[in-house]
């Protein structure tokens, strides 16, 4: 099953709710907290991001918002890096050893 921080992120924007200022404590709550205190860490300390996240899906959600959360916070120079893979998509197995 889906994160319940999901289903309720998805049942608040279709009936208009504000968003919560706190993550509910689920199983992404570490998550959560990882990719933050990265890319906080990396904004602060004025360095550059970079983040492979394996087996993103379709759309890589954790790399978005680690970019977002870094992006938010970092100056305008800094460069930021996503390394997106998904090894269900790769079409030959060789790809994978």
């Amino acid at each position: 099953g889906g994160a319940v921080s999901r289903f309720m992120d998805c049942r608040d924007g279709v009936i208009g709710r504000q968003r919560r200022a706190w993550p509910i404590l689920d199983e992404e709550y570490f998550e959560w907290k990882d990719v933050l205190t990265a890319a906080w860490e990396s904004a602060h300390h004025r360095r550059g991001f970079a983040m492979a996240e394996i087996g993103a899906g379709a759309i890589g959600i954790w790399a978005v918002r680690a970019a977002v959360a870094f992006l938010r916070h970092a100056q305008l120079t800094a460069p930021c890096r996503l390394l997106l893979i998904e090894p269900l998509e790769l079409r030959e197995r060789s790809q994978l050893e």
